[in-house]
């Protein structure tokens, strides 16, 4: 596996946009919350957790490889595969407390934008 410089910027480009991603749905979540938002509409804010920051993360790694590999770094590939890791990592942090599941769902998926992009290197895709 040859790790370069050009990896080390599709990750970070990955991680600026999922985190600001996710960044967002705090401050929608935060809203929700604060506002007196019913259960439902707090519910439905726990559960888009994992999607919108698994979006963020894949469009950050197609974005980066545009044009690299079109057959290997298709958008819903990316989605599905870091929100197994977003949902895992949710699951996991829900278990500690309310704030560990977000910040569940943001490392899990940087480790799993992480070992997609460390995946590919070693197979040598991008």
């Amino acid at each position: 596996m040859v790790w370069t410089r050009r990896h080390t910027m599709r990750v970070a480009v990955a991680l600026v946009i999922g985190v600001a991603c996710h960044a967002a749905w705090v401050v929608l979540f935060i809203l929700g919350a604060s506002l007196g938002a019913s259960a439902i509409v707090r519910s439905a804010l726990w559960l888009a957790a994992p999607i919108v920051t698994a979006a963020g993360y894949a469009a950050g790694l197609a974005i980066s490889v545009r044009g690299a590999s079109p057959l290997a770094w298709r958008f819903p590939h990316l989605f599905v595969a870091v929100a197994i890791g977003c949902t895992a990592g949710e699951i996991v942090g829900s278990r500690v407390g309310p704030m560990f599941a977000g910040l569940g769902v943001l490392g899990a998926g940087a480790l799993s934008a992480l070992g997609l992009a460390i995946g590919d290197a070693a197979r040598r895709r991008i």
